[in-house]
């Protein structure tokens, strides 16, 4: 068999690596974060993806020119496929709009009234909560009531948004 389909399916299964791997140190693993439970994972199948790559290259695939193309395209399409997974978790998890859907569905029988789901989802509740997290995390500083930006690279993912949102969305709907 052409030793290119390999490199076809290495970060599939290097992915699926990723996969289970977060789920086990995410449930196993107390008080860590799911950012955190996240780039362990990653590390891990990054770590497999280059076992797989190193037995595929010791089969005589090394010295194709292609070789070195194979490998960083997989490694740019595992990252990208493993972002996507952090950005599907991450939004099950913050998007007020999905949770609040959720509620309703498993109030279908007696359902919410606004008061009830005020309770839940209190602006300042949110705001406080989502404070307290970046406070912890060290995004942000508190210094005499007043938050500060803190060592977060998390500004640079925003400007990045930023400018996707500019481009790619007229200014009329923004």
């Amino acid at each position: 068999m052409d030793q290119s389909f390999y490199f076809l399916f290495f970060p599939c299964i290097s992915i699926l690596i990723f996969v289970i791997f977060h789920i086990a140190i995410f449930r196993s693993v107390e008080n860590i974060s799911v950012l955190k439970s996240i780039l362990a994972a990653y590390a891990i199948g990054l770590f497999s993806f280059l076992l797989i790559a190193a037995f595929v290259f010791s089969n005589g695939f090394l010295y194709s020119y292609a070789a070195l193309e194979y490998l960083l395209c997989n490694y740019f399409f595992y990252s990208v496929m493993c972002f996507c997974y952090f950005c599907l978790i991450n939004l099950t998890d913050t998007s007020l709009r999905l949770r609040m859907l959720y509620e309703l569905k498993e109030k279908q029988s007696e359902g919410l009234s606004k008061e009830d789901m005020l309770k839940f989802y209190n602006a300042n509740d949110i705001i406080k909560i989502r404070l307290e997290k970046l406070n912890g995390d060290g995004q942000i500083l508190k210094t005499n009531d007043r938050y500060y930006h803190g060592k977060s690279r998390l500004i640079l993912v925003a400007y990045f948004f930023e400018f996707l949102r500019i481009i790619l969305i007229p200014k009329s709907q923004r």
